[in-house]
């Protein structure tokens, strides 16, 4: 392969394997308690077995039967107790062999606010970071103007901080 050439490059299909395909299980999800508020957590655990495990992520959603939809109110990475760097990538890493994942979940949500306003967002984990103060978060929004002009936008996230603004033109997100 040559990044200047024009012709398609097709890897065989025997060449190619996604992080730990197919042989991951999770155990059931354990919980110390049925209620959680904020400031009073409980404690979720699975044991996860399988080899070159990457990413976990936990998801945490509402159903709404009136409106038959999800409302999702947070996901994120689950911290690993080690972090491994790969040409300054970092990922988690959970060591060898079967391992129980355990984290304290509280209901609390993220929330954007403009020093007048406050609104509750789903962020998006973007990037695992070498501590959890380094990973970097998205939200999907609309960039308003002061002359009222809008466009769509990302805004990107780490450590409580916004981070960056990214404006697209046209429809949709593929022109930056």
């Amino acid at each position: 392969f040559e990044p200047s050439s024009t012709e398609l490059a097709v890897p065989q299909p025997s060449s190619v394997r996604a992080p730990a395909a197919g042989q991951i299980s999770v155990g059931a999800i354990e919980k110390s308690g049925d209620v959680a508020r904020p400031g009073e957590p409980i404690t979720l655990r699975a044991v996860v077995d399988g080899p070159n495990v990457g990413y976990i992520y936990f998801f945490t959603g509402y159903i709404d039967q009136a409106g038959s939809s999800i409302f999702v109110a947070d996901q994120d990475y689950l911290e690993a107790p080690q972090t491994r760097e790969v040409d300054s990538v970092y990922y988690p890493d959970w060591g060898e062999g079967a391992f129980t994942v355990e984290f304290a979940w509280e209901p609390l949500m993220f929330a954007i606010e403009d020093g007048t306003n406050r609104v509750t967002v789903a962020m998006q984990p973007e990037s695992y970071g070498k501590t959890y103060e380094d990973a970097v978060y998205s939200i999907d929004g609309i960039y308003t103007y002061t002359d009222g002009e809008q466009r769509p936008a990302r805004l990107y996230f780490r450590d409580g901080a916004l981070q960056q603004v990214m404006g697209f033109t046209g429809d949709g997100t593929t022109g930056a």
